[in-house]
């Protein structure tokens, strides 16, 4: 379950992770998966995030890797970027309301410029 987990790629539901696990033959139950993903996280090795909708993602925690997200809130497709300009102004921001910078998280929600890839980037993300 451990190594499942982390050799996820990207952001995974706990129901694909479940499903991936059962495809393999896995004797997991779906309680087991949910669990041990909340372990983890209590644990560092996973951080849990919300783009938006019900269901619950997970991502690998990277040391010192600062990035954020654009989330389609069309399709769910979501892209990591990394600004230095963004990390300056929110290290800078933080400093002038008095306060010491330790961690910071954006989703920036969007639409995809091509629609009919969106599209099917939804449909095959809901089959």
């Amino acid at each position: 379950m451990l190594e499942a987990a982390l050799v996820q790629k990207g952001h995974f539901a706990a129901d694909e992770l479940y499903l991936e696990l059962k495809n393999n033959k896995s004797n997991v139950s779906r309680a087991t998966v949910y669990n041990t993903l909340d372990l983890l996280e209590k644990c560092n090795l996973l951080l849990r995030r919300n783009f938006g909708g019900k269901t619950q993602r997970y991502e690998k925690i990277t040391p010192n890797k600062n990035h954020d997200h654009l989330v389609c809130s069309r399709c769910g497709r979501i892209v990591e970027f990394n600004s230095s300009g963004l990390n300056k102004l929110i290290r800078k921001i933080a400093e002038e309301n008095n306060f010491e910078f330790r961690d910071y998280s954006i989703n920036i929600f969007v639409k995809c410029n091509d629609e009919k890839e969106c599209k099917a980037q939804a449909e095959k993300r809901n089959s």
